[in-house]
């Protein structure tokens, strides 16, 4: 299995979760990429196979030592072992089964109701702005909303982030509207909703 070393993917998978399935990244051979979830947030990511890959964990450190190898793209074959190309080889962890992710995933052959794109960075540095700590794991939650935003050239669309509880609030520029239809074999992110 071949995977863009940019793409950080075992940052998701939680490692001190109390369900195995959530400590490592898994490859799903079926639907050709590799996906990790802590319960609240889904990362899938696609992948090259090969003819020997098989469907299961990935150990965390067999895909950080594939990264080091500084190819361009990360290889490991999956089968009894995780065995980096070029490198070590892992035990594949017995993990249970992995949860039923597709079900998580927005329909792709569904158009999209609102397209949103703005910078995580901003959206992560107003949530620790607003220092709303009642997450699981104090970190903050936030409410983004979309709303209208009066500049000097007119109205145009933006997010309001709010804190999920308090007054505080900030609005960040975003672009809301079409944009080029998305690839569905592109890596994808979810992000859960939070109970209020």
């Amino acid at each position: 299995m071949k995977f863009n070393p940019n793409l950080k993917i075992e940052k998701i998978a939680d490692k001190g979760h109390i369900q195995t399935c959530f400590r490592e990244v898994h490859l799903d051979v079926e639907r050709k990429c590799l996906v990790a979830t802590n319960g609240h947030m889904l990362v899938r990511v696609p992948v090259e196979l090969s003819e020997a890959d098989t469907t299961g964990p990935v150990p965390l450190a067999a895909i950080l030592e594939a990264r080091k190898q500084k190819t361009e793209s990360a290889e490991i074959v999956c089968n009894s072992t995780a065995k980096v190309v070029g490198g070590a080889e892992y035990p594949r962890p017995d993990v249970g089964e992995y949860p039923d992710y597709p079900k998580a995933l927005p329909d792709e052959s569904v158009e999209p109701t609102y397209t949103l794109a703005f910078n995580a960075k901003y959206l992560w540095e107003l949530a620790q702005a607003l220092q709303q700590t009642t997450g699981a794991g104090n970190y903050p939650h936030v409410l983004v909303e979309v709303r209208s935003h009066k500049t000097k050239k007119g109205t145009v669309p933006a997010l309001s982030v709010r804190a999920a509880k308090g007054e505080a609030s900030a609005v960040i520029p975003a672009h809301i509207g079409p944009l080029p239809k998305a690839d569905p074999t592109a890596p994808t992110a979810v992000l859960m909703p939070v109970r209020q």
